[in-house]
């Protein structure tokens, strides 16, 4: 007598399959925004010699001043000259080096290559707290640092 294969033993390779390719298509890493408190180190360690460990540009106590360059700016101010809204896109453009017309190279080095990697969703709207904002992936260290020169801004 002939006997038909059970249709459970060709299921379990189909669904373990599935399950692979499945895991496979999941974000290994967290997707979620990074801290504040992350970016304040990629600071400290890249942005503080010239803009201050405030972040006050030639105005700080702690930034170095070379005769040579045109001093750094005060990053605390950026929402100030922006309607009081932090500007997202502009600051991100301009630590990575794609909106550098208006600065020198020798006056501030491009970090874009630099704080490359996993990437996280970044509102760069002003409706980024809205639903219904559009995501943009962003270089987490790049996030980080965005995010932390955002607590800096002063009213």
């Amino acid at each position: 007598m002939i006997t038909k294969p059970k249709m459970q033993s060709r299921v379990k390779p189909t669904v373990l399959l599935t399950a692979l390719v499945l895991s496979a298509c999941a974000p290994e890493k967290d997707v979620a925004m990074p801290e504040a408190r992350e970016g304040a180190m990629l600071f400290a360690e890249n942005c503080a010699m010239c803009h201050g460990t405030d972040g006050r540009g030639a105005a700080s106590e702690t930034a170095v001043i070379r005769n040579d360059v045109t001093p750094a700016a005060d990053l605390t101010v950026l929402a100030q000259g922006n309607d009081g809204v932090f500007p997202r896109q502009r600051v991100l453009a301009t630590i990575d080096g794609y909106n550098r017309q208006t600065i020198a190279r020798d006056r501030m080095p491009e970090f874009g290559g630099f704080l490359g990697g996993d990437t996280v969703p970044v509102a760069l709207t002003d409706d980024a707290l809205t639903d219904e904002a559009q995501l943009t992936p962003v270089p987490r260290r790049l996030a980080a640092l965005m995010a932390y020169l955002e607590t800096l801004q002063t009213p």
